[in-house]
């Protein structure tokens, strides 16, 4: 049997964290956290993360923050999933090819199992 990839989720709502976990666990390794902070620890641990998926408006740490942090010791994928349009940081973060690709909340399993599979291989 294939391995699973491993994949990041970073939300700081818990009930958006179950859904994407359970939407996706059956396709990948779902390890998801509430915070940017969290997320750099646990990539500083975890050497198998191939794609990071990140909500956008977080305290403390926004995405697109989160991401840049991640990019200046990690050469991992990284997606944008937020319920908001596309705002001038996140565009930079596509331009400057930090940031892979921008999704909309809510989830669609499908456009996002395929999503990461495309960008993963």
């Amino acid at each position: 049997m294939e391995d699973k990839i491993t994949i990041l989720y970073v939300d700081d709502n818990d009930i958006n964290r179950k859904l994407f976990y359970y939407n996706m666990r059956k396709f990948f390794n779902v390890i998801t956290v509430e915070s940017g902070k969290e997320g750099l620890e646990v990539i500083e641990k975890n050497h198998e993360i191939c794609m990071i998926v990140s909500d956008m408006r977080m305290p403390v740490m926004n995405g697109v923050d989160f991401i840049y942090a991640v990019k200046k010791k990690h050469d991992i994928p990284c997606i944008i999933f937020s319920a908001y349009d596309i705002v001038p940081e996140i565009r930079q973060g596509i331009k400057e090819k930090k940031i892979c690709k921008h999704m909309r909340k809510p989830i669609n399993p499908i456009e996002m199992k395929n999503t990461i599979y495309q960008i993963c291989g």
